[in-house]
């Protein structure tokens, strides 16, 4: 398929070719010539740098503009611009909403689709994601933008004559824009990654994830566990003294407190106020907690909120300057140096006091309209220094990423946060599902994969069964308030594939769940260097059945789910490169599959490829 890439017309096809050069800028043609790594354009008053490049099959591009004038320039609007011919064509989208993120639907191009958000959460309601399907050719091109600022991707058809040309447009959103560059000052745009994909089901999403992988390779993949679903917001002292020993026991690696550990009351009325709650919450014992922690083999995590503040916290009114109302919140000004040093300070001080090694960053508010006419950009890059800050003060800090679940999931983000917690849905089968359409965006190594369970006796499991079992049941929705049973094979499943969590009472958990957990947890890290690297692709998603291939070059790893099935077999074909491979030291015949026999309702199967040649 051969399309047209920004504001400068140009076919890039498989060989990398560049023609017709040329761009719209401030409403007249501006030339361009090529450059090794891309483009360059240039007026009297401004010059814009194109770096274009090509990689394992996607294509990178980000422009630098330069303000070359004396005096201020504003800018209300800057999109890259891709033509294709034709209007025979789908646009894939994802909506992403509170317990129900990345829900994605293919829908006609009849006249124009626009996806974007103006606000601060680059997520919020929808992903900065698009992809593209010629219905004539059966091929497409995956557009996902790597978010720096409010953010807007729009597909439109547009004639000339009597031909059609379908447009795809990204860039800032220019809701209320003006930028403003100084003389001399220059502003780096977002980058967008782009991709062809002949699979319309998973958009060929492997090739982004080894390009991802490579580029950003992850330093760590540990196993987690978090107290939000054993005790939400009640803290029980003595209790997180026994999950520290429960987790340690089953293998978990980090162990954080989540929310309810600061102010002077109830914690959600003292958002902003960073000190520890000496009379509620931990009763002033919180050092206490992080080294039993230590002591047990584990590393502190503690959940913070840095972004936001409510108006009875002193800070705000110490320092009003540092902080913008938005109604009922405050938001902490990143672009103001002195405030970015305050809660740089702030936050340091907290890793020293409490030998942090984790920390869950939070945002459970949102503002939708930057006054200052900056499209969050000074935000952004105000907030990108103090996370660099904290990594260069200590670099082994990891550093998990929640915005109210997955308001900030995009690959941007990833760069510099560690993993993602994916949703406060803690359902492993609305997980599932959110999880499976998440990997056509992200790689699996930076998901995590969060079970929240408990045990419970007298449940007689068939007809004409007088013996009684323990049952696991698991969270299903974003509390306690609904919940379903689990089968040890599907939390095994669901576990798999991205950065396992537990957030639980352990102690709640039978001797059977435990050591189901155990082995999981064991066989993750005897395979987490495979996991850390590993692309995905979903190979069959049905009402029945879904099917989930992770790879690197010589292994192959498949993830069958069930759910109602009325089938004596199932069978599934991977999609693997040229050459041969051996399932548990037989050859694999491709065209038999992979079959399942006799499959279980509600239950997870693994089969292990293994290239031979």
């Amino acid at each position: 398929m051969k399309f047209y890439d920004l504001s400068n017309r140009g076919s890039i096809s498989d060989t990398y070719t560049l023609t017709s050069n040329f761009g719209i800028y401030d409403g007249y043609d501006c030339c361009t010539e090529m450059t090794d790594n891309g483009f360059s354009a240039k007026r009297e008053k401004f010059s814009i740098e194109g770096h274009i490049s090509l990689e394992d099959g996607i294509y990178a591009r980000y422009d630098v503009i330069f303000n070359e004038s004396d005096e201020q320039m504003q800018i209300s609007d800057y999109q890259y611009r891709f033509y294709f011919s034709g209007d025979e064509y789908e646009v894939y989208t994802q909506q992403n909403n509170w317990q129900n993120e990345s829900e994605g639907t293919w829908q006609p191009l009849v006249t124009s689709v626009v996806a974007g958000t103006a606000d601060v959460r680059a997520n919020e309601c929808v992903v900065p994601f698009l992809a593209l399907w010629n219905r004539q050719t059966g091929r497409g091109v995956a557009f996902h933008v790597l978010p720096k600022y409010g953010w807007k991707i729009s597909v439109s058809k547009r004639s000339s004559a009597r031909y059609i040309d379908t447009i795809v447009e990204i860039g800032v959103n220019d809701r209320g824009l003006n930028w403003t560059l100084e003389k001399g000052e220059q502003k780096e745009l977002c980058e967008v990654w782009y991709y062809e994909f002949e699979n319309k089901q998973n958009f060929d999403s492997h090739k982004l994830h080894h390009y991802f992988n490579k580029k950003y390779p992850r330093k760590e993949a540990p196993v987690l566990y978090n107290t939000w679903f054993t005790f939400f917001d009640n803290v029980d002292l003595e209790g997180i003294y026994e999950q520290i020993k429960e987790a340690a026991a089953l293998g978990c690696e980090y162990f954080t407190l989540d929310a309810g550990w600061f102010g002077h009351g109830t914690w959600s009325d003292y958002v902003g106020d960073w000190e520890e709650n000496k009379e509620g919450g931990y009763r002033g014992q919180m050092k206490t907690v992080s080294d039993r922690v230590h002591e047990a083999g584990m590393k502190f995590g503690l959940w913070l909120e840095p972004e936001r503040a409510l108006k009875n916290v002193s800070i705000v009114s110490e320092h009003p300057e540092y902080f913008f109302d938005n109604g009922h919140s405050y938001f902490l000004d990143f672009a103001n140096e002195e405030a970015r040093q305050y809660i740089i300070d702030l936050t340091l001080g907290l890793i020293q006091t409490y030998q942090i090694d984790l920390i869950k960053f939070d945002f459970n508010d949102t503002i939708s309209y930057d006054k200052t006419g900056q499209a969050f950009y000074d935000y952004h890059q105000g907030h990108l220094a103090y996370v660099k800050a904290l990594k260069e003060a200590y670099p082994h800090l990891y550093l998990e990423n929640c915005a109210s679940g997955g308001y900030r999931m995009n690959l941007e983000q990833m760069k510099y946060f560690d993993s993602f917690w994916f949703t406060d849905n803690q359902s492993l089968y609305d997980g599932l599902r959110i999880y499976k359409d998440t990997l056509h965006r992200l790689p699996p190594c930076g998901v995590e994969k969060w079970a929240a369970l408990i045990s419970r006796d007298g449940f007689v499991p068939e007809y004409s069964t007088l013996d009684k079992t323990v049952r696991t049941l698991a969270t299903n929705n974003g509390t306690w308030t609904a919940v379903t049973s689990v089968t040890p094979e599907y939390l095994k499943g669901f576990l798999t594939g991205g950065v396992p969590g537990l957030t639980c009472d352990l102690t709640k958990l039978d001797d059977t769940c435990k050591q189901a957990l155990k082995e999981t947890i064991a066989a993750y890290k005897e395979e987490r260097e495979f996991w850390k690297k590993a692309g995905a692709r979903v190979l069959t998603d049905t009402d029945r059945l879904l099917a989930i291939q992770y790879e690197t070059e010589d292994t192959v790893k498949l993830v069958i789910y069930t759910y109602l099935v009325s089938q004596l077999e199932l069978t599934v074909f991977p999609q693997l490169s040229d050459g041969c491979y051996e399932i548990e030291g037989k050859d694999y015949q491709p065209d038999e599959g992979v079959v399942v026999n006799r499959p279980k309702d509600f239950c997870a199967y693994f089969v292990n490829l293994k290239k031979k040649c």
